[in-house]
């Protein structure tokens, strides 16, 4: 099913010395003449940072409950667990992973060596929206009801990403606009 859209993004920078405060809105717009019910499609605006990285290279969040964090594929526990109060992933793998984070945590960060740090948090939902699965599978399987504000993607090849999400209604009309607000701070020990 092709679904018609505009695709609108808004930029504005704050900085100082050390921390760069990207302010995004990613914005679809529905340009299509009929209404689709949610068992017809799945849209939400989001955005991700990529990362390449090294042994020292970790995710960083607020400790999740159980039912806030899973793996989208295949099992990433040696990956991850608690130190020192907060949630770590680490980064650097020898197998793809991806791991879904609910709307309960209230942000990520991306931390690598001491030095460079980027936190992502994303704004509320509008009422008649939720979250959506965001997970790549194959056309003739159903997205899982779970939806993801946040995810975390580790593959062994030497990169990451960290995603964020906004979300779906559950019908969509001619004229539908969904967006997100993501804050996105890049703080780093060095001038920016």
């Amino acid at each position: 099913l092709g679904i018609p859209c505009e695709f609108e993004r808004h930029i504005a920078f704050e900085q100082s010395e050390h921390v760069l405060v990207q302010n995004v809105t990613e914005i679809i717009r529905y340009l299509g003449s009929k209404s689709l019910n949610t068992d017809k499609f799945r849209l939400a605006p989001w955005s991700l940072c990529q990362f390449d990285v090294d042994p020292a290279c970790k995710v960083v969040m607020p400790p999740p409950a159980a039912e806030d964090i899973w793996d989208m594929y295949g099992s990433s526990l040696s990956h991850r667990g608690m130190s020192g109060g907060k949630y770590i992933v680490n980064a650097k793998t020898d197998f793809r992973f991806q791991l879904g984070l609910s709307e309960n945590v209230p942000w990520i960060e991306y931390a690598c060596r001491d030095d460079f740090r980027v936190k992502r948090h994303a704004g509320p939902l509008t009422p008649d929206q939720k979250y959506i699965d965001i997970s790549d599978i194959p056309p003739d399987r159903e997205p899982f009801e779970k939806g993801v504000k946040f995810s975390v993607y580790c593959d062994p090849s030497g990169f990451m990403e960290i995603e964020a999400c906004g979300g779906s209604p559950d019908t969509l009309v001619p004229g539908t606009e969904l967006s997100v607000n993501i804050i996105t701070e890049f703080t780093s020990m060095t001038n920016i």
